[in-house]
């Protein structure tokens, strides 16, 4: 195995966990879900987190994704803006699985995921 990389034999699915607020741009949280829902290995599990209350646009995009990915999408609503920290802990009680890729709400992930970015 190469360093930096971990195996995924014995592991059933994988969680992704990400957490937005309000100033984050709704087009990079669109282009950030988009791209794990083009993985070649899909998630059955995606938290995102709500840090707080958010804004119009990017409300409308999560309830976009919700009606696309049904069940498999988890949304946690956190009343006030506790932090990145803070919602990523809160976050991780929700992931169903025990591999966790943690996305930042403007990262894009390589259509295949797990061998080029080491999950």
């Amino acid at each position: 195995m190469r360093r930096g990389t971990m195996s995924v034999v014995g592991y059933k699915g994988y969680s992704v966990l990400m957490s937005v607020y309000h100033k984050e741009k709704p087009e990079y949280l669109k282009q950030a879900i988009e791209s794990i829902q083009a993985q070649t290995l899909s998630t059955n599990d995606f938290v995102l987190v709500c840090d707080g209350p958010l804004n119009g646009p990017l409300d409308s995009i999560i309830a976009a994704k919700q009606q696309e990915m049904g069940e498999s999408l988890n949304v946690v609503r956190l009343a006030k803006n506790g932090g990145l920290g803070n919602a990523l802990n809160e976050g991780i009680k929700h992931c169903k699985n025990e591999l966790v890729a943690r996305m930042d709400s403007d990262d894009i992930a390589y259509v295949q995921l797990r061998p080029v970015q080491g999950f």
